[in-house]
């Protein structure tokens, strides 16, 4: 599952390098076309993102304000933050808080899909 993780971080970063540069693939650039596409591909890859850190971590939690959170979680939505922030800085991004607001979502939804499988796993 490693080395999954590690390619998908690949293409994510391949993403958002072709972003800066105004040169995304027609393939991404249609998923801007449909209403709401964009943010179905936020929730999807940091979903997906957070899926799989989480389940090449083993679901291993930490504490963070008396809670147990998925250590995962918590690198996944550092890295989606600073990199939407960092849009501020290059001219041809937009900082947006939904686009932030949608990468939470599918980082919450996707990392209790990756809590129940590794315990699934863990069990059988």
């Amino acid at each position: 599952m490693r080395w999954l993780t590690g390619l998908f971080i690949l293409v994510l970063i391949l993403i958002v390098v072709l972003a800066n540069q105004s040169s995304l693939p027609s393939l991404l650039k249609a998923v801007y076309r449909f209403p709401g596409g964009d943010k179905v591909g936020h929730f999807a890859l940091m979903g997906i993102l957070a899926f799989l850190v989480n389940v090449s971590l083993s679901a291993r939690t930490i504490a963070v304000l008396s809670r147990r959170v998925l250590l995962g979680s918590v690198i996944v939505a550092a890295a989606v933050t600073l990199e939407e922030f960092t849009q501020v800085l290059i001219s041809n991004r937009t900082f947006s808080l939904t686009d932030l607001t949608f990468d939470y979502l599918g980082i919450v939804c996707f990392s209790y899909l990756a809590s129940w499988f590794s315990k699934r796993t863990r069990t059988t």
